[in-house]
């Protein structure tokens, strides 16, 4: 079975199954996460020189964005989850103009220390890529990836290595976390 069908099975296995027993938040990541895989397909087929791909990667991207968004934390919420906001947050921020994307800069914060706090807890390798993802989304908010340039890539390539590097990483975990 090829990629495309393999996503497109899960996402259709994963949509029933929200549809029969309602979504929580390991139920979006998961749905959220295969839609993103499914847009990474599309993009390898456009990169390849099938251009009706794009309209169907930036579905699948506002998919993504959507099953994240289901179970990520609203402003000034009391309950965080980190990951699921840091995915929505991470997608929303590729459209959203700068004005709103500053807004969200706190909340990325509190994120960031509650990533931080599960990996204190738990250095697994899911935990410490949530501490690198924080930074990116951080970079992708205040525009600091424009203003400050390589500079600001180093600094996130140098989390990510940071964080692959100090936590107990299979080498399936640093392939889903590169995919990703």
């Amino acid at each position: 079975m090829n990629d495309a069908r393999k996503v497109a099975s899960a996402i259709e296995r994963l949509t029933q199954l929200v549809r029969i027993t309602g979504t929580n938040a390991e139920r979006a990541a998961l749905l959220g996460s295969a839609w993103k895989r499914k847009a990474a397909v599309q993009a390898r087929h456009y990169l390849s020189g099938k251009r009706a791909e794009l309209e169907g990667m930036k579905t699948s991207l506002a998919r993504s964005a959507q099953a994240y968004r289901a179970m990520a934390s609203e402003l000034g919420a009391k309950e965080l989850r980190p990951y699921q906001t840091l995915n929505w947050l991470f997608l929303w921020s590729l459209t959203a103009d700068a004005a709103q994307r500053r807004m969200y800069l706190p909340h990325v914060q509190r994120c960031a220390a509650a990533a931080n706090a599960a990996f204190a807890d738990d250095p697994d390798a899911w935990n410490s890529t949530m501490v690198a993802d924080a930074a990116l989304v951080t970079a992708l908010l205040d525009g600091s990836l424009d203003s400050a340039g390589d500079v600001a890539l180093a600094n996130l390539i140098s989390c990510y290595d940071d964080a692959l590097t100090s936590a107990l990483v299979s080498p399936k975990q640093r392939d889903s976390v590169i995919a990703q």
